[in-house]
């Protein structure tokens, strides 16, 4: 059953799609929840100031099987890069809990078994990733891939 493109913003089209919960972990503030903050950083200022973002999807269980995903897309804004990098999309591979989560916690008095981006708690191989350069400042970045499809479809 074909259902309508659902985008996270408006650069890559689609309907908007309100049903995603994010948290910022921050290495310099390890026990800080950002559940409700403005600014959700993915950057390596130095060794020992990591941010890591977590992006839940909570509106797709309102689709209901049978359904086939054939072109997922994710688009994340990047308001300044510096040099050439990428950016990598894992899986959770942990139960968390958004409006918890820390640096050392993945849910209230449950800290990660060793740390907040290690295998014990991420699917090592990326759902996606995109490269990124200077020209990537101050625009959408789209990640997609058969890997998100089958994510979201499962």
């Amino acid at each position: 059953m074909p259902i309508a493109t659902i985008s996270l913003g408006t650069a890559i089209g689609g309907t908007v799609f309100s049903g995603v919960e994010d948290a910022g972990l921050m290495q310099l503030q390890p026990t800080q929840n950002n559940h409700v903050s403005a600014l959700t950083e993915i950057t390596h200022w130095a060794v020992g100031d990591e941010h890591r973002a977590y992006i839940k999807f909570t509106g797709l269980s309102n689709l209901t099987a049978p359904i086939t995903v054939s072109n997922a897309r994710i688009g994340l804004y990047f308001n300044s890069v510096n040099g050439t990098d990428s950016v990598l999309a894992h899986q959770l591979i942990v139960g968390t809990t958004v409006n918890e989560m820390t640096w050392n916690q993945r849910a209230t008095g449950v800290p990660w078994a060793s740390g907040a981006y290690t295998a014990d708690s991420i699917n090592m191989t990326p759902t996606v990733s995109a490269a990124l350069s200077p020209a990537s400042s101050n625009q959408f970045v789209e990640l997609s891939g058969a890997n998100l499809d089958r994510l979201i479809g499962a």
